[in-house]
């Protein structure tokens, strides 16, 4: 809200373009999981991104897209499923360390954006427990979960 301060005047034009970004970034999360579990040689129907489009820019959601309190409603679904995509491809990425870290961070903001943000971190654990990630993921998962549950408690 600062920035839209010193760029728009204080109208709610950033948060509304950023309502927009993360519906947008949460469409594309959700269309990169369905690509993973369809086999390798077939290609998505091009019916599945318009479905993804419409549910996530449908008119149903027309007080998220125009009053910009609402970005926090995007912001923490949006998030949350940036960290489990990123817990999901961590298993099996050369950069598992990099992937972990930006996971846990999608977490604490989805964690901090709004109340429901918590539920995230038991999903997460057993998302990597049902992934059988490694120790150190969990370790750290449970480190920065316990910061964001002391942050909140204070």
């Amino acid at each position: 809200m600062l920035a839209d301060s010193c760029i728009a005047s204080g109208h709610g034009i950033a948060a509304i373009l950023c309502t927009f970004l993360f519906q947008l970034m949460h469409a594309a999360i959700l269309l990169r999981q369905v690509r993973r579990v369809l086999p390798s040689h077939r290609r998505l129907p091009l019916i599945v991104p318009a479905l993804v489009l419409v549910a996530f820019l449908s008119a149903a959601q027309i007080e998220n897209f125009i009053d910009p309190f609402h970005v926090q409603f995007v912001l923490v679904y949006a998030a949350a499923a940036a960290a489990f995509d990123w817990t999901a491809r961590a298993r099996s990425s050369r950069h598992s360390a990099l992937l972990m870290i930006a996971a846990l961070v999608a977490a604490s903001v989805s964690t901090l954006s709004m109340a429901n943000g918590v539920l995230v971190w038991p999903l997460l654990l057993l998302l990597q427990w049902r992934l059988a990630s490694p120790t150190l993921h969990r370790v750290a998962t449970v480190g920065v979960m316990a910061i964001n549950i002391l942050a909140l408690s204070t």
